[in-house]
């Protein structure tokens, strides 16, 4: 099932794609564009070089800058040989938002998370 978030999300973003090992987002880099994976597996990378999570298809990455306009806190690389995704600039991501709050809630308490496990909380 496509959510209508996706949809909506397709039409205001354009499709992007990586390849294997791609840098995708650079920890520190101050863009603050948000993506959507489609399909392929992405790796994030923590400050020592470990790998923090994987994600795949339907989860979304660049959402803490999006937000919260601060650098990027953390490096994401392609890790499958393909991964494609719905790349949402800050203004479009906000158009979603606003046409899906309940798309805006899942991503704000992602990032919520994101956040406290940066400052060595557990929620």
């Amino acid at each position: 099932i496509i959510s209508p978030s996706l949809i909506a999300s397709l039409a205001f973003g354009k499709i992007t794609h990586w390849h294997k090992n791609d840098v995708i987002i650079q920890k520190g880099a101050l863009d603050d564009d948000m993506y959507i994976i489609l399909s392929g597996e992405v790796e994030v990378i923590g400050d020592k070089r470990e790998t923090l999570a994987f994600l795949a298809r339907g989860d979304v990455i660049g959402e803490v800058s999006c937000l919260k306009n601060v650098p990027r806190t953390a490096t994401v690389l392609a890790h499958s040989d393909e991964v494609f995704a719905i790349c949402l600039q800050k203004k479009e991501a906000q158009l979603v938002f606003n046409f899906f709050p309940s798309f805006y809630g899942t991503v704000y308490k992602k990032v919520k998370r994101i956040e406290a496990s940066l400052a060595g909380v557990s929620l």
